[in-house]
């Protein structure tokens, strides 16, 4: 017999598992509190219940006000034909009427008896000093036939819309973070009794379809609370909000890599425009090294110098100072690096020959 594709008014031998995980905007701002319980965040705490029974309470998130984290794990075992009664239903009822009772009883709705089949997750505030008080509550008529339309008998994690009663109206008062599974047991499975009572842990369950050749049904595998999807979620936005700033970053570099650009390219020109005054002085250096080479070489041709002694009444180009006073001196020239040669005959002063003296 497939359970997959008919839904089920009741559900058949087996387990409900309820996963647990956050709260987001819950709020009481529109419903007065007494002193001592505005001071601060509230601390909400959820009792779940289904046909009557309720689960152990959920532990007590302080000070986390509209925004509480719980990661626990709920599940209910049930036994097909084991059908809910009303008296433990409207018992449920009372409980929770007595509850926010006291200083809230005003605002509360009349007291409600469930239909059956009923999951019911009611949401406090823990007050150490009076009665808890009323957050809202989630309530999914027909779960059977809800978990049964789905293809795995599985609710994926979703919100769930949080209520809360107030002068007779329904109010949203935020929202619950859910998964919601059936797993379908074997009676050869509870051989050794049955325990029916509800229970939680702090380990969430994965829900996973086992295929067989009778059936499609959800099979249930324990995974560790650090791997669930809440934790993923955070880290998939962390690697976004990180992708982001990447961006922002590469942004920030390529308008500053332009900025760099255009400044380089001023220098670039500015460069060129002085390789450009350096290659004009570097011709009017040459021109000038041209015109004093050649003016050395005219000082340093022969005729330059006849010239000036023809300016200054000499007709040769005094080599050596020597050459000079030598023939006053009676003393001829010596070579270089030889020793002074005496005066001769011809050399000495006198007439010359083949001269008269004229009167």
């Amino acid at each position: 017999m497939s359970f997959r594709y008919q839904p089920l008014d009741r559900f058949p031998t087996g387990i409900l598992h309820i996963n647990l995980y956050f709260g987001r905007n819950l709020t009481t701002k529109d419903v007065p509190r007494p002193a001592e319980l505005v001071v601060g965040k509230a601390d909400p705490y959820v009792v779940i219940n289904y046909n009557g029974r309720d689960a152990p309470r959920s532990k007590v998130c302080s000070d986390q006000g509209s925004s509480p984290e719980w990661n626990q794990h709920f599940y209910f075992p049930i036994r097909e034909g084991e059908a809910p009664t009303l008296d433990k239903i409207s018992s449920r009822s009372e409980s929770r009427s007595r509850r926010s009772s006291g200083v809230f009883g005003a605002l509360n709705s009349p007291q409600t008896i469930l239909e059956p089949d009923t999951l019911e997750i009611n949401v406090f505030d823990k007050n150490n000093f009076r009665h808890d008080y009323d957050m809202g509550r989630v309530r999914v008529p027909h779960l059977p036939k809800v978990i049964s339309s789905t293809p795995n008998w599985y609710l994926e994690k979703q919100p769930f819309p949080v209520f809360q009663e107030v002068k007779g109206d329904s109010v949203s008062a935020g929202e619950l973070w859910m998964e919601i599974g059936f797993q379908v047991v074997d009676e050869s499975e509870f051989q050794n009794g049955w325990n029916s009572e509800p229970s939680l842990d702090g380990k969430m369950y994965e829900f996973k379809p086992r295929i067989s050749s009778q059936d499609s049904l959800p099979q249930v595998e324990e995974r560790d609370n650090g791997l669930d999807d809440k934790r993923r979620i955070k880290e998939l936005i962390r690697e976004n909000s990180r992708q982001s700033q990447t961006v922002e970053g590469l942004h920030s570099q390529l308008n500053v890599s332009k900025e760099e650009i255009a400044t380089l390219e001023l220098k670039l020109k500015k460069a060129v425009d002085q390789i450009s005054g350096l290659d004009a002085q570097n011709k009017k250096l040459d021109q000038i090294v041209a015109r004093l080479e050649r003016e050395i070489s005219t000082l340093s041709s022969p005729g330059f110098w006849q010239v000036l002694c023809c300016c200054f009444g000499s007709s040769r180009r005094p080599q050596d100072k020597r050459e000079e006073t030598a023939p006053l001196l009676g003393v001829t020239p010596n070579k270089p690096g030889g020793p002074p040669r005496p005066p001769t005959a011809a050399s000495k002063p006198g007439p010359s020959l083949g001269t008269s003296k004229q009167g």
